[in-house]
């Protein structure tokens, strides 16, 4: 499992590089239920020498979602099948979510890229220490400090969903989160 674990983290930079297109992207692709007609409008406006920062925009971030796919299949999800396609394709930002949906949704997965990151750093070090035979023990040391990737995806979502995921947590939910960004050396930020 500690193979696997270092053998996923090899395509993060890849998943992070695609992330942070489509981050970049969001706000001229204006993304929605409208996006392929506005897309296929502005790419006929282009045709014909009108510009249009939208349709570029969208068609550069669904490129990028589609990056993001591939790279998240072909890490540790044994064969590709159609719905495991779909069931990622459905979680990784793309073109049909509103814009704020398709932020939360950057910030989740760029968090969830710093956990995995951080996860097989972590194990690297543990390893060396301890064996390769000893990641079922780092695995429940790892687990009691970072029960849950929050810690990594909090910096990265938009202000508003920060409070709302603050908000919705109780009070032991809450000191739970800021142990855990305590032991990594995270500091909470207020985004927007």
């Amino acid at each position: 499992m500690g193979q696997q674990l270092i053998a996923d983290a090899a395509t993060l930079p890849q998943q992070r590089a695609s992330l942070q297109q489509v981050q970049a992207e969001i706000d001229s692709a204006n993304p929605g239920p409208l996006t392929d007609k506005l897309s296929h409008i502005g790419g006929v406006l282009t045709q014909l020498g009108i510009p249009s920062e939208q349709a570029t925009a969208a068609q550069l971030m669904h490129k990028a979602s589609m990056l993001n796919v591939i790279g998240t299949a072909s890490s540790g999800m044994g064969v590709p099948t159609d719905g495991k396609m779909s069931a990622i394709l459905s979680a990784t930002p793309n073109e049909t979510m509103t814009p704020q949906a398709a932020k939360t949704a950057t910030g989740m997965l760029m968090g969830l890229v710093d956990y995995k990151q951080a996860k097989a750093e972590a194990w690297q070090s543990y390893q060396q220490q301890n064996g390769p035979q000893s990641f079922q023990q780092f695995q429940k040391e790892w687990n009691q400090s970072v029960p849950n990737a929050a810690a990594f995806q909090i910096n990265h979502l938009p202000a508003s969903e920060q409070r709302k995921y603050w908000n919705s947590l109780d009070k032991g939910q809450k000191q739970q989160l800021l142990n855990s960004m305590q032991t990594l050396g995270i500091q909470l930020s207020k985004n927007g």
